[in-house]
């Protein structure tokens, strides 16, 4: 979001966020009132059992839902709307979107052009090579990424998920993050300790609550104090996590958190946050400093369509000339069915000579 150098320290304010959902018979909290606070730099981890809230929190701080009246995003004081939050942030899907007959370096190279549609090809260039040298992908940089037909990039390498890649990937994000000051917010699912340690904060949710948030380090003593206490050679994420999910109930649940387990957590954590302070508050920013800040180096209106069109025009026509096999086929379909439908029309009739 903002480069590390700038003397100005960013904060994005996330404030009562809550999104309810309406049926026809009833109404349901997915998250209820999460309020946290993220600097530039940091890598912020949400985990949490299924149905948990964490997709959807990431939805409404991204901007692609919008979160119940009560609530607000505010950036160093200055409160942001829908469209700000778009402009300033980048969302990554759980699930692949690639197109497999582009190689690494163009998938990146087109992300970013789509992201930065005025940014000269030398400058493309420079972070695209960047990116891949800490993402470990220089090896393969030049390699399709893999069709149905024709093989491609590992899964591991489209990825990154395997324990050992994770840590490193997360590792190199974040290195990324503090060098250019951007905040990094994911949803993780049991990650080993160590990918963990490489996060900054930790977020905790549960029914849509916020149970927990602060430093990786500080579950373990937050623990303790809350009563639990943690089991040797058990991360403490375990057992917070085995705590927090109410799919089944558990004898550990009962044992050492007899009374409503999230409330026990949600009222803990709130005593803790205020012997533990908020930090030093952000300078603010001017009305013109934060308009720069959301624009950028965006494009808007017309200008943006007709960019965005050249740039997914070259992909789609890169992509058909290193496919023509399955977009062979696809057009004789076409141009069969065009025959057939010009043949209805006109009511051509064939006569076929015995």
């Amino acid at each position: 979001m903002a480069d590390s150098s700038d003397a100005t320290t960013y904060m994005l304010s996330f404030s009562n966020l809550s999104f309810t959902v309406k049926t026809k018979y009833a109404s349901k909290r997915l998250t209820n009132n999460v309020s946290l606070d993220v600097q530039a730099g940091e890598m912020l981890a949400v985990m949490g059992p299924s149905t948990a809230g964490k997709s959807t929190l990431l939805d409404l701080m991204s901007g692609r839902k919008r979160y119940d009246a009560e609530g607000g995003i505010f950036l160093n004081g200055h409160s942001l709307s829908t469209q700000d939050l778009k402009l300033l942030s980048s969302f990554v899907e759980q699930e692949d979107a690639l197109l497999g007959t582009l190689t690494a370096r163009e998938t990146l190279s087109c992300s970013l052009r789509l992201a930065m549609p005025k940014v000269k090809t030398a400058f493309v260039q420079q972070r695209v090579n960047h990116v891949i040298e800490m993402l470990g992908l220089k090896g393969c940089a030049d390699m399709q990424i893999g069709t149905p037909l024709r093989r491609g990039l590992s899964g591991g390498q489209k990825r990154r998920l395997d324990s050992t890649a994770a840590k490193e990937v997360i590792a190199s994000v974040g290195s990324l993050a503090r060098k250019e000051g951007i905040m990094v917010l994911a949803s993780i699912h049991q990650p080993s300790f160590t990918t963990l340690n490489e996060f900054t904060s930790l977020v905790l949710l549960s029914q849509g609550s916020l149970c927990f948030k602060g430093q990786v380090t500080d579950l373990k003593p937050f623990l303790l104090e809350t009563g639990v206490g943690t089991v040797p050679f058990v991360p403490p994420t375990d057992t917070a996590m085995q705590l927090l999910n109410t799919d089944f109930g558990t004898d550990v649940q009962s044992e050492l958190l007899p009374m409503d387990t999230i409330q026990q957590f949600k009222s803990h954590f709130a005593r803790w946050q205020d012997a533990s302070g908020t930090g030093s508050a952000p300078g603010l920013l001017s009305t013109s400093d934060l308009a720069q800040i959301v624009k950028g180096e965006q494009v808007h209106g017309l200008t943006r369509i007709w960019l965005h069109t050249i740039i997914l025009g070259e992909r789609m026509t890169l992509n058909y000339s290193r496919n023509l096999l399955a977009y062979g086929v696809r057009t004789a379909v076409y141009a069969g069915e065009t025959t057939r439908l010009f043949d209805q029309c006109w009511g051509t009739k064939h006569v076929f000579a015995a």
